[in-house]
């Protein structure tokens, strides 16, 4: 996984696919899928570009 400046965050491991648009957390830290990038020589690695988001926390319910 990468940010928008290049920079690694880590890798990530999944059973499922992602898409640009999904979001997922992993560990304690929420990201949107904003670019996916393959690779000829390894068709099964991805290369993921995340933005980190902060997800709206609800709101209480009136009583």
């Amino acid at each position: 996984m990468m940010d928008t400046h290049q920079r690694l965050l880590g890798t990530l491991r999944r059973s499922t696919s992602l898409n640009v648009g999904d979001i997922f957390t992993s560990g304690t830290l929420t990201y949107a899928v904003v670019n996916i990038e393959g690779r000829p020589d390894q068709p099964t690695l991805k290369r993921l570009m995340v933005i980190p988001i902060n997800r709206p926390v609800a709101a209480p319910s009136a009583i």
